[in-house]
């Protein structure tokens, strides 16, 4: 009765190795899941800002397109509208011994085609005060000459702003005017520091000077 029975201790089996190995195997798995879903989030914006950027591409490409019909229709109407005044002052620059010839884009753009420099187009806004003066002068002498006013005048400011070789090449245009019978009177306002040698003939041309000095 004295004799006591064994106590047996419970065996574990590695018990707590095997749940530190768990854990760990756990841990490591955690941060697998969370690297494929962080790398899986990656790809989803990648693929969204693909969509968008195509998207994006596709809309600017229907702009572009948009704005290249527009420029056309705009080309077609201005030569359309403008040709007779582009024939006509055309012929006049040629007549005066210009280098320039007048060529109409849109309504707001009007462009000389500068045959000194290799006939490369330039903006009209973009010429000297000269070369605006010149062409300009033939478009107002070309203005003259299509508007079949039963008094048709001219009346030019700024001359001043044509050199002398310029200014002798427009009054050539001038008198090929009137000899034309496109204009009977002629107003230019010059101010000059010496007096200019004008050098129209008077007989049947009305010339009023303006300046002079």
């Amino acid at each position: 009765d004295d004799m006591a029975a064994p106590t047996a201790a419970p065996a574990t089996f590695g018990a707590a190795e095997l749940l530190t190995s768990l854990e760990e195997e756990l841990a490591a798995a955690k941060k697998t899941i969370d690297l494929h879903t962080r790398h899986a989030e990656r790809g989803r914006r990648h693929q969204e800002a693909i969509g968008k950027r195509a998207k994006a591409e596709e809309r600017f490409g229907a702009v572009k397109k948009l704005g290249e019909a527009l420029k056309a229709l705009q080309a077609s109407e201005a030569e359309r509208a403008f040709a007779p005044l582009s024939t006509a002052t055309n012929e006049l620059l040629q007549q005066m011994s210009s280098p320039f010839r007048l060529q109409v884009n849109s309504a707001a753009d009007f462009g000389a085609t500068d045959a000194r420099r290799g006939g490369a187009y330039t903006c009209f806004w973009s010429l000297s005060d000269a070369e605006r003066a010149c062409v300009g002068a033939a478009m107002a002498l070309a203005l003259v000459r299509l508007s079949k006013s039963p008094w048709p005048a001219l009346v030019m400011d700024g001359l001043e702003k044509m050199d002398a070789t310029t200014l002798e090449s427009f009054l050539d245009g001038v008198r090929g005017a009137f000899a034309a019978g496109w204009l009977a009177n002629f107003v230019g306002a010059l101010v000059a520091t010496s007096t200019v040698e004008i050098g129209i003939p008077q007989a049947g041309l009305e010339i009023h000077w303006m300046g002079g000095k």
